[in-house]
């Protein structure tokens, strides 16, 4: 199980292909995928995070940095 959750925002169309817009929960990044499923849109953001490197820790990290700017 991932442990970073996704919310699907919005699906929508461009040309003939469908793309799903998902937000990472509790944070203002968004991932924008193509598929032809909901179960295949939901994997391709999943494998973004991934190869990104996002986790809940570099989240963690990028806030607390984001305070202590903002101090």
């Amino acid at each position: 199980m991932p442990s970073l959750r996704v919310e699907l925002v919005e699906v929508y169309t461009v040309g003939d292909s469908k793309r799903y817009r998902f937000k990472i929960v509790g944070t203002n990044l968004f991932i924008n995928v193509e598929a032809s499923s909901i179960n295949e849109a939901v994997s391709k953001a999943y494998e973004i995070i991934k190869k990104l490197k996002i986790s809940k820790e570099v989240i963690e990290h990028i806030k607390e940095g984001v305070k202590k700017v903002g101090k």
